[in-house]
């Protein structure tokens, strides 16, 4: 039963991150989901795209990510990791991951300010605000990148931490 938990958690885990992460860059670019993004909901409110693309986008990443960690906490016989440990892991990971992705995203909106990092092209006309759409591309980017990094952390340090103990 704990396993099924741990798996559960990850999942509503991941989706909640990704809401709580597409709430702040909806309202920082609509247009990263309305223009930007295959049409899979049409809204004047930029919450309603940060929870359908929230959900859409992160789901299946709890899922595998999910699996992999029930297994770490709970295959053998000694120091297994009940769901309770393992929600204090995943909070702290979730948090971490949410203010990398904000001060990435705050690095590419820099970056594009200075000319470092110039707009895409094939958004330039259709997306009026470029700077919030610059921060969206690269908190996103970082979301994912360190979001796979560091369930892979995650997994092998309570891999680590079972066999520690």
């Amino acid at each position: 039963m704990q396993a099924v938990l741990i798996l559960g958690v990850t999942v509503v885990g991941a989706v909640a991150y990704g809401v709580a992460h597409d709430l702040i860059t909806a309202h920082v670019c609509v247009e990263y989901f309305s223009v930007a993004h295959p049409p899979i909901v049409r809204s004047d409110y930029p919450a309603v795209y940060a929870v359908v693309w929230g959900v859409v986008a992160t789901w299946w990443v709890g899922l595998p990510l999910g699996i992999m960690n029930a297994l770490a906490c709970r295959l053998g016989a000694v120091n297994k990791w009940s769901a309770s440990r393992y929600v204090r892991t995943l909070i702290r990971f979730l948090i971490g991951l949410l203010a990398i992705s904000s001060t990435l995203g705050l690095i590419g909106l820099v970056m594009f300010w200075i000319g470092a990092v110039p707009m895409p092209t094939r958004y330039i006309t259709s997306i009026p605000n470029h700077a919030g759409f610059m921060y969206d591309v690269w908190s996103h980017l970082a979301s994912y990148g360190f979001g796979i990094l560091g369930g892979l952390v995650v997994h092998y340090y309570i891999i680590w931490s079972r066999l520690r103990a």
